[in-house]
């Protein structure tokens, strides 16, 4: 299993650098310039609260120079220009993003779509965007182009210095999508699987390319479909609430139960995965609001609220991993090793969750 090396944090999304190619967990400077491995970067992990700290839920799988994005909750594009200026990842300037998968409709996930849509374009980029998602995905988009479409018209008739295709490349195809393979290309394979949430329809999805195997759940309850779907996977992205956090909202438990998953849940869901995984996964977890109460096994654990980006499978002989977000944390299961955090709140968390860690 893998431990992450956290960098400094910076104001505006607490941007932390995280390498699973790794055997140190000291924090240390690292470089995530495109070496033809595959990366998982989080990009946001809000909730529909407006934390000043997390932007919403974004994750961009960037393979080869090339990012496939999940998920376009606010700030997304801005986040993903952080990525490419701090980070180094130049697949993730935002005229390079021109592949993106929705999980479902919910506002939280959406709000930057709009963004997504029209910054890209008015920047550079040389296709129309590709999007995939569940059904209500093409009424969402016609919606967005019908309100800006005064905008559009003044940009493509005034812009004199924007590409001769200019007109065509505001526009997209968007592909409303069955579960299955529903996207290939020389980089990666995504399959979408169904998970149980409020909409009639919501997707995860698994990405499939040469040296990884990821899945995100998205927003879900405990669903057979996600652990199918993350049997013999390298990384398991997946939501999670506390009980802690949920004691204090009695409102809000009703709507949780059947739509959300708990840590007690998860940690379910990491037992029934282990059958066909190389390693055993464990996980726990905090919501934005509370701290984590500990599921199953000691090990190092890491909060997911920032900008970071994993590759490579790091620390200890354990090709797998298990990520938990929706301000999120994860956790390798059997690994001893501490790691240090420049964060004082990481250094806070750590200091709240130890007593309920089991022995």
């Amino acid at each position: 299993m893998s431990s992450v090396e956290s960098g400094p944090v910076v104001p505006s999304g607490d941007l932390l650098r995280g390498n699973l190619g790794h055997t140190s967990c000291r924090p240390a400077a690292v470089d995530h310039r495109s070496n033809g491995k595959t990366q998982v970067v989080l990009l946001g992990t809000g909730n529909p609260f407006p934390d000043p700290d997390r932007s919403g839920p974004a994750t961009a799988i960037v393979v080869n120079g090339s990012a496939y994005l999940v998920d376009f909750g606010p700030g997304v594009v801005r986040r993903a220009e952080a990525a490419m200026f701090d980070k180094g990842i130049k697949a993730l300037e935002p005229a390079n993003l021109t592949v993106a998968f929705l999980t479902h409709l919910h506002s939280d996930h959406t709000v930057g779509y709009r963004d997504l849509i029209f910054t890209p374009w008015v920047t550079g980029r040389k296709v129309p965007l590709e999007v995939y998602g569940p059904k209500g995905i093409k009424a969402m988009t016609d919606h967005i182009l019908a309100a800006w479409q005064a905008d559009i018209e003044e940009r493509i008739s005034t812009e004199s210095w924007q590409p001769g295709n200019y007109r065509d490349t505001y526009n997209l195809n968007v592909h409303e999508i069955n579960p299955g393979v529903i996207y290939k290309d020389a980089n990666v394979t995504v399959t979408a699987f169904p998970t149980k949430h409020a909409f009639r329809e919501s997707y995860g999805y698994r990405f499939d390319t040469a040296d990884r195997s990821i899945v995100i759940s998205g927003d879900t309850t405990p669903a057979q479909s996600t652990i199918d779907a993350c049997h013999g996977c390298d990384v398991l992205m997946h939501e999670v609430n506390t009980l802690e956090w949920l004691a204090r909202r009695p409102d809000f438990q009703p709507y949780a139960a059947k739509y959300h998953t708990t840590t007690t849940q998860l940690a379910e869901i990491a037992k029934q995965g282990q059958a066909s995984l190389a390693d055993p996964l464990s996980c726990l977890n905090r919501s934005p609001s509370g701290f984590a109460s500990r599921s199953i096994i000691a090990g190092p654990a890491f909060e997911g609220g920032a900008l970071r980006v994993f590759r490579g499978s790091g620390c200890g002989p354990g090709p797998r991993r298990l990520l938990t977000t929706f301000g999120s944390i994860a956790a390798s299961p059997g690994r001893e090793r501490k790691c240090s955090f420049q964060a004082n709140k990481r250094q806070l968390f750590h200091k709240a969750i130890r007593g309920q860690l089991p022995a």
